[in-house]
């Protein structure tokens, strides 16, 4: 699990090097990125996680109350993670 910071999204695309010869699924917590872009990508799309779950807890950038809806970016999610 990776977790976005400060508006500043991860190094995707170092974490898809290793994870992605692996078979290694990433989930992304982007409470703190929402609106960020990585190489013009923007956090929540399929090239950077294949889940990123955003939070609208009263610290975060976006405030609803509490609250954290995942983002699955691909259709194949529930059959690549065994459900």
């Amino acid at each position: 699990m990776t977790v976005d910071y400060a508006g500043h999204p991860c190094d995707f695309d170092a974490l898809r090097s290793l994870t992605a010869p692996r078979g290694i699924r990433i989930v992304d917590d982007a409470a703190h990125a929402l609106g960020a872009a990585s190489h013009g990508r923007p956090v929540g799309c399929a090239a950077l996680a294949d889940v990123t779950a955003f939070s609208f807890y009263a610290t975060k950038n976006l405030t609803t109350g509490e609250a954290a809806p995942p983002s699955p970016t691909t259709r194949h999610w529930p059959s690549a993670s065994g459900s």
